[in-house]
């Protein structure tokens, strides 16, 4: 499994690459009413996907207007909205 992350940001654990195998500990986590991915993170190997070197890499998109005006344009002219 790798996260997301830029600089000294926090883990930004939704933006991942996970194994299929993987699922088994995320299906019994969730019969069990688990539901905030970061203690189910922490339980896991994991690594550092570092994007500090390509800001634009990772980015929230809260609207599908965000989505539009992502598609839209020059993404590296786009001021935001980034990660912090």
């Amino acid at each position: 499994m790798s996260c997301a992350r830029r600089g000294h940001a926090r883990l930004q654990p939704l933006y991942a690459l996970l194994k299929r195998a993987l699922n088994v500990s995320l299906q019994q986590q969730l019969r069990q009413g688990r539901y905030k991915v970061e203690d189910w993170i922490s339980e896991q190997r994991f690594t550092i996907a570092d994007f500090s070197d390509v800001p634009q890499g990772v980015c929230n998109l809260y609207t599908v207007e965000d989505l539009q005006a992502l598609e839209s344009s020059d993404i590296e002219a786009r001021p935001g909205p980034w990660l912090p």
